[in-house]
């Protein structure tokens, strides 16, 4: 299930242009490459996820937690550019979840539960990211 999550929500971010002008191909689902370069998004994290079913076990599915990491430099645009990532982020998530398709699963809801501010890192002062945390909704396919 969860291969088929991360290649349903890449493929569902790689259709925005917006998105694409800003980070290309740059969305790492399961790692991030040593030599990144920014901005880009990210999802490496466990994520959590819980079982759910009907009474008497009609409908059964997962309800996942599902993270975006947002970085960016001060370079190539800092917080200007992690917003500008988070809105993007917002209009394919937030107000169309009939786009996000996951295989052997109908998309049930898809809700934010969870968005930082743009924050500057403690570690490098010319680095900004941004979490935001979207509950998602599968309902197993017959």
């Amino acid at each position: 299930m969860w291969d088929e999550l991360q290649k349903g929500v890449s493929n569902r971010l790689m259709t925005n242009a917006n998105l694409v002008t800003l980070i290309g191909d740059r969305y790492y689902p399961t790692y991030i490459p040593t030599d990144i370069i920014f901005p880009y998004i990210s999802s490496d994290e466990e994520t959590p996820s819980e079982g759910w079913s009907t009474l008497g076990q009609k409908y059964k599915g997962e309800l996942i937690f599902f993270p975006f990491k947002i970085w960016c430099d001060l370079r190539n645009g800092g917080p200007k550019t992690v917003n500008a990532i988070g809105k993007e982020i917002k209009t394919l998530f937030d107000w169309d979840m009939g786009g996000l398709t996951v295989s052997g699963f109908n998309v049930e809801g898809v809700r934010r539960t969870f968005d930082t501010n743009t924050l500057k890192s403690r570690d490098q002062d010319d680095l900004f990211f941004r979490v935001m945390r979207y509950e998602i909704r599968l309902r197993e396919v017959d």
